[in-house]
């Protein structure tokens, strides 16, 4: 796998992805103050001092991340947008804006050292597309390099990127530990890469999260209906934000459920990668797995079998490659799926 997180906070659920929340109470997902990027519906938005933890599956030393960043006007001084975390909360450092200078700076620690800026003051109350690599190559010299909408701003060669003693990241930091009065960070379309394999290997670049959710029956319908009933399997699975008040279930292994889902928004669209992305619990006795499943003409693939506990918990997976031809997602691959899940 080489994208690590997808995340636009589409389903209105702020925590989507495995996230933990950190600093004063505060954040949420909204429609409005900002709005959304289109065709967005929903972004999440992190007043100051609000500050959130993405989990990694894994420890990295080299990642690249894209954040897009609308900047909401305050004063102050430096104020985390993208941090580079361990797994017991230290710093090693961060990506942030000054609020004295409205440039990015890179700083070793949380701002110990200033490693470099921008050079160029970014506007506010606007949406910025932050790409940033950051890569550890010991405890004492990375490198770092940072594009501003699509233009690359800061390139840090053997600098000291870590205030720590190893060189493991295990968390992404958003929003900012910072009291910068009257301020706060949205965030949208956000994502993580590594550089191991084939696919999404690099800079991740502008870009859009679009979520698809089940319009109708794909062409196998097994699951029974529980909870409120809306009269079709998959008017149960597609509501916003998930909920267990209304769902499907089956008993069975191989059990399945497939959906159609609607098309790409209208435009040319370079599918970077797909997340199956669904919420479920196992029934009180026993245990139960689900595996997320795609299918597309004659193909039916199913995805890493979940063991699910009786408490509900979301789940996902990324396809970095379209599994019914194993080769890059196009639009048209997309537009063809139907998505669903199998019982295990």
């Amino acid at each position: 796998m080489t994208r690590l997180v997808t995340c636009g906070w589409e389903t209105g659920d702020p925590l989507e992805i495995p996230i933990s929340v950190q600093g004063a109470a505060g954040g949420s997902v909204v429609t409005t103050n900002p709005v959304p990027r289109t065709p967005s519906v929903y972004c999440l938005q992190l007043p100051a001092q609000s500050y959130r933890f993405v989990a990694l599956p894994s420890a990295q030393t080299d990642l690249w991340v894209r954040a897009s960043v609308y900047p909401h006007v305050g004063s102050g001084g430096p104020a985390n947008i993208i941090g580079f975390i361990d797994n017991a909360a230290g710093s090693h450092g961060t990506v942030a804006l000054n609020w004295a200078d409205l440039l990015i700076h890179v700083y070793n620690g949380v701002f110990t050292v200033d490693l470099g800026n921008s050079g160029t003051p970014i506007s506010l109350d606007t949406w910025h597309t932050i790409d940033v690599h950051y890569q550890l190559n010991s405890v004492s010299s990375g490198n770092c390099e940072v594009w501003v909408d699509e233009v690359q701003r800061i390139n840090l060669v053997n600098v000291d990127l870590t205030a720590l003693s190893i060189t493991a990241i295990s968390q992404i930091q958003i929003g900012t530990s910072q009291n910068i009065t009257g301020a706060y960070y949205a965030y949208d379309d956000f994502a993580v890469n590594n550089t191991v394999g084939p696919y999404n290997n690099g800079r991740i670049g502008e870009g859009r999260v679009v979520l698809l959710r089940p319009t109708g029956p794909g062409d196998v319908t097994q699951f029974i209906r529980g909870g409120t009933n809306t009269g079709a399997n998959w008017s149960q699975v597609n509501e916003i934000p998930a909920s267990m008040s209304q769902y499907v279930s089956g008993a069975a292994p191989g059990q399945r459920d497939l959906y159609t889902i609607p098309d790409l928004p209208a435009g040319f669209w370079n599918v970077n990668v797909a997340e199956a992305l669904w919420t479920g619990q196992s029934t009180p006795v026993g245990s139960g797995s689900l595996a997320p499943t795609i299918s597309r003409g004659a193909s039916v693939i199913e995805g890493n079998s979940v063991l699910l506990s009786t408490t509900p918990s979301t789940n996902r997976q990324i396809f970095d490659t379209d599994p019914t031809t194993n080769v890059p997602w196009t639009s048209i691959g997309v537009n063809a799926a139907q998505i669903g899940a199998t019982v295990h």
